[in-house]
């Protein structure tokens, strides 16, 4: 629990005081989830043993999310090509484009998907969409606003951690 409290005091001071390295970092890790998850999705469809009827949406979902999250992970390169407000717009849309799939894909697979993936897929797809729709909505500022607020709920919830674990290591 120490661990846990140390790593949330430094990521909230770094939220307040630099937040435009940790909005950096943010989006890098988000970056890497959307390739991975993308990437994951086609290499399990590489070992299926046979096609459903969704298949080449499926193949489109991987694609788009592979493609969002490189544009992410090379944004100087992208933002060169698109600027700045051109490459956020595009991975909002690529984003709800994601959502749009994985909504498609949970409704029309599930009657034959395992029990209990429908719900999962579902909160994927919104988790997606409010990705895409934060990024069209809420510009940079906002973000950055976003990222100070968390930082001093982080470094609060830090403090308390500490605070309780002091607190249980002496009352021992």
């Amino acid at each position: 629990m120490a661990l846990r409290a140390g790593i949330m005091v430094v990521g909230g001071l770094l939220g307040l005081f630099w937040p435009s390295g940790a909005l950096a970092t943010l989006v890098t890790i988000g970056g890497v989830l959307m390739i991975l998850d993308g990437g994951l999705g086609l290499w399990r469809l590489a070992f299926a043993l046979e096609r459903s009827s969704q298949f080449w949406a499926t193949v489109a979902r991987g694609a788009v999310a592979v493609i969002a999250g490189l544009m992410i992970v090379g944004y100087q390169l992208s933002s060169s090509a698109l600027g700045e407000s051109g490459l956020v717009t595009t991975i909002a849309v690529l984003a709800l484009l994601v959502a749009a799939l994985d909504l498609y894909l949970a409704i029309a697979s599930r009657d034959t998907a395992p029990k209990g993936s429908f719900w999962p897929s579902l909160m994927g797809a919104a988790l997606y969409a409010a990705f895409g729709l934060l990024l069209l909505f809420f510009p940079i500022a906002g973000a950055m606003t976003l990222i100070k607020i968390a930082g001093g709920l982080m470094l609060a919830y830090g403090v308390f951690l500490i605070y309780s674990v002091w607190n249980v290591t002496h009352t021992a």
